[in-house]
């Protein structure tokens, strides 16, 4: 129990890196782990700003919501996309990662109760998430067609959604739903 939220078991990725790791020929493609160093023009640029000691150097912390010159570019190219003026400093909000984001959005809509929808197969992050805020998971299974069901073959498919169950997931409580 960590937070008040217990462990349903294995994640998606102790399991495939536990894989990766008993047997070296699989690949672990779900998380990243680089075995190669990065390009020179790469190591050139870190070392050039981190070395950097002018007056007006950027090594400095900036707002939490993202730094100045970032936000407001962000607000020129929606603002032009969207066809309305967006606030920088009232509309832009820079994360760290899809994980902060729905996390901080998760924590500001739900309260202890409400209800969030999530179509199975998911991100086994979402549970966790959903219940930090107080939220309660509802799960809506989706059903796997491939494009191909003879025997003996392997190829991908659709995900399809029954709207049946989805409207019937839906109720007083519902307050989002997560698309994945």
């Amino acid at each position: 129990h960590r937070l008040g939220i217990s462990s349903s078991g294995p994640t998606v990725w102790s399991e495939f890196g536990r894989l990766a790791m008993k047997n070296l020929s699989i690949a672990n493609l779900g998380q990243g782990f680089p075995n190669w160093l990065p390009p020179q023009f790469a190591i050139d640029a870190l070392v050039e700003g981190a070395t950097d000691v002018a007056q007006n150097s950027p090594h400095q912390y900036t707002r939490t919501a993202g730094h100045p010159r970032l936000v407001q570019e962000l607000a020129g190219r929606y603002s032009r996309h969207l066809n309305r003026d967006v606030d920088p400093f009232g509309q832009v909000a820079v994360t760290v990662g899809a994980s902060q984001a729905l996390y901080l959005a998760l924590q500001t809509l739900i309260q202890p109760g409400d209800e969030v929808i999530l179509f199975e197969p998911f991100f086994d992050l979402y549970v966790n998430q959903i219940k930090l805020a107080g939220g309660i998971p509802v799960y809506v299974p989706l059903t796997f067609r491939p494009y191909d069901d003879s025997p003996d073959v392997i190829t991908g498919g659709e995900w399809i959604l029954d709207q049946e169950s989805l409207q019937n997931a839906i109720s007083e409580k519902t307050r989002a739903i997560i698309l994945n």
